[in-house]
């Protein structure tokens, strides 16, 4: 037990300093990765519990699951900061609005399927790729046999629209008979720090905070 111990206490510490020092969203997915993802340091502890004796387990995964719960906090909290500084960034150039990509999909106003919202709740880091074989253009999908076929098959994708039309009707196959996994949707690069449904009033709440405080940043600076 104490190894597995020592090595929450590093993680933590790692891992907290480490989020500090990201600066954008490409390496806060990065961050989660690394310490949550499906083969991250956390997620490895957390599997090797079930060698543990079971008083030892009860233990050692209750500081674990603590762990866990405070680090995706903390990823939640930096991911709101680092987006509402793009934000405020965008609108200290000028810009009329700013395009934020997947995060009203998994929201309860969103007019998406509710299996879409599922698929985006539990992607994970290995879930994704990108591709051309859907629509003939190089986009991010979720992962699907089919794709990876595609990869490895040495075909080159028709122009748009000609390639979405080519596999329209597999893709409506698989909606049809509830292979929504199957279906290959399109979906953003962060998608898999998107962990729950939230309202489109919070996502506003949320992005317009993380703006006001870099705004607010950014004028202390200026001042200074």
């Amino acid at each position: 037990m104490p190894a597995l111990v020592d090595e929450l206490r590093d993680i933590e510490a790692r891992a907290t300093a480490e989020l500090d020092g990201v600066s954008d969203e490409a390496a806060v997915e990065a961050w989660r990765v690394a310490y949550l993802g499906r083969k991250g340091r956390l997620t490895l502890v957390l599997r090797g519990l079930a060698s543990l004796p079971v008083e030892e387990r009860r233990r050692v995964g209750a500081r674990a699951n603590r762990l866990k719960g405070t680090l995706e906090e903390a990823l939640e909290a930096r991911r709101q900061e680092i987006v509402g500084r793009q934000v405020a960034a965008a609108l200290m150039l000028g810009a009329q609005g700013v395009w934020v990509g997947s995060a009203f999909l998994a929201t309860t106003e969103a007019p998406i399927p509710q299996w879409y919202k599922d698929l985006i709740i539990r992607a994970d880091d290995e879930g994704t790729a990108k591709s051309e074989y859907w629509t003939g253009k190089l986009m991010r999908h979720f992962k699907t046999p089919l794709g990876a076929a595609w990869e490895t098959s040495g075909l080159k994708p028709l122009p748009m629209p000609l390639q979405g039309i080519l596999m329209w009707d597999i893709v409506a196959g698989a909606l049809e008979q509830g292979k929504y996994e199957h279906s290959g949707q399109l979906i953003g690069q962060g998608i898999g720090m998107t962990k729950g449904i939230k309202s489109a009033r919070q996502v506003v709440e949320e992005l317009v905070g993380g703006a006001i405080q870099a705004l607010e940043i950014g004028e202390g600076a200026g001042r200074a």
